[in-house]
């Protein structure tokens, strides 16, 4: 019979060909972007809190973003303008914010590329005006979707991908951002601050579609690799994680990722998801007894301080880590307490090359988070 990775990854999969698919269309709405930024305009993010997270600022994608939710005074913003909102079923319900501001672009004539399954609530678009409604593009493959997540971040790279490919065919290379974690990054994307395009551009026109499907082509082999070579050790990770529950120990995560889900055999520390905020004491309390540090990192688990500071606070608490990283090490002394796993992921955590251009383009780990989440989940005893 199927494991439950192997059909995850059947559901990922099915869910990023429906999207190749639907590249003639994301094509065409990268099209109707790329006119109007060259415009002038400027090219927005919003939507729920997880996806707008995952677009804006990372590494390999577009450097020139404006955040709605922190500078949501549309009416600032010209009528070239586009917002790309994205939502994803699962967030935060409370957050309606986004559905009002883009309620105001639409009024005020900007372009709103919205990538959802069916129509948020939040925003109702069967009471919009004619002409508000011409100024909404709605993507979302026509085919089937069992995985939602893996649906609309593969249609938003995809996008991604072509607005910059639409751009390249007007003579504009749009600015892009190196993944940190390389030296000299900061000083390469802090020349490029503030610059939607580069001032000169080696890169040639590219073809309607080379990106999008690049991009989906690329995750798709990602996460059928990621299962061939990792089914046993995610079933080991979920009897850990099971044996923790059973025997009332905590099991808590913190991510160096953008993305994050809430699976019910999960708590973050305190509300804190985020590794670098979360402080070595609290991780040791919240551990006590002997609980299980979950961490999804990048290349690696930890970084500068953390080195020492969170291997500290597990020894302490008598602690197990469960690490998923490029290259996930631990500290001798805590490696029988630790179940560590390599995502194969590049460390520049993008997986699209364009001629010409120095970096590599459009980010898997978001996708790859949420497929590593939903592989260990559905492989729970007693699922």
């Amino acid at each position: 019979g199927q494991t439950p990775a192997a059909k995850v990854t059947e559901d990922i999969c099915i869910s990023l060909d429906s999207v190749e698919k639907s590249i003639p269309e994301i094509s065409k709405a990268a099209e109707l972007i790329a006119e109007r930024w060259i415009d002038g305009g400027t090219l927005c993010v919003d939507g729920t809190k997880e996806w707008a997270t995952e677009i804006y600022y990372r590494a390999g994608g577009l450097a020139h973003l404006k955040f709605l939710p922190q500078y949501p005074d549309v009416e600032k913003y010209n009528q070239k303008s586009i917002v790309l909102a994205g939502y994803l079923p699962g967030g935060d319900k409370s957050d309606t914010k986004w559905a009002k501001r883009i309620r105001v672009a639409l009024k005020k004539g900007m372009l709103v590329v919205l990538i959802a399954p069916g129509d948020p609530g939040a925003l109702n678009t069967k009471t919009l005006s004619k002409s508000e409604r011409e100024n909404l593009v709605r993507l979302w493959p026509q085919g089937s979707t069992p995985d939602i997540e893996a649906a609309s971040l593969a249609t938003s790279w995809a996008l991604v991908g072509e607005i910059v490919s639409a751009c390249t065919r007007r003579g504009k290379m749009p600015t892009m951002l190196k993944s940190v974690l390389f030296e000299g990054a900061r000083d390469r994307n802090g020349a490029i601050h503030g610059m939607p395009f580069h001032k000169k551009t080696s890169v040639s026109p590219i073809k309607p579609g080379v990106l999008g499907k690049a991009y989906i082509q690329s995750a798709r082999r990602w996460v059928t690799d990621f299962t061939a070579r990792n089914s046993g050790k995610i079933e080991q990770i979920a009897s850990h994680i099971s044996a923790q529950k059973k025997a009332g120990k905590a099991v808590v995560a913190v991510t160096t990722g953008h993305i994050w889900m809430d699976p019910p055999w999960l708590v973050s520390v305190k509300g804190v998801k985020e590794l670098h905020k979360a402080s070595s004491e609290t991780i040791s309390r919240e551990l006590t007894g002997g609980g299980t540090l979950m961490i999804i990192g990048y290349r690696e688990l930890f970084y500068g301080q953390r080195q020492t500071d969170v291997p500290e606070a597990v020894r302490k608490a008598g602690g197990w880590i469960v690490g998923f990283a490029t290259h996930p090490e631990v500290p001798d002394d805590l490696a029988d307490r630790s179940v560590l796993m390599s995502t194969g992921w590049p460390d520049s955590d993008a997986i699209v090359e364009i001629p010409g251009y120095d970096i590599h383009v459009l980010p898997i780990t978001g996708l790859a988070q949420i497929a590593i989440y939903r592989m260990i989940s559905e492989s729970l005893p007693g699922k």
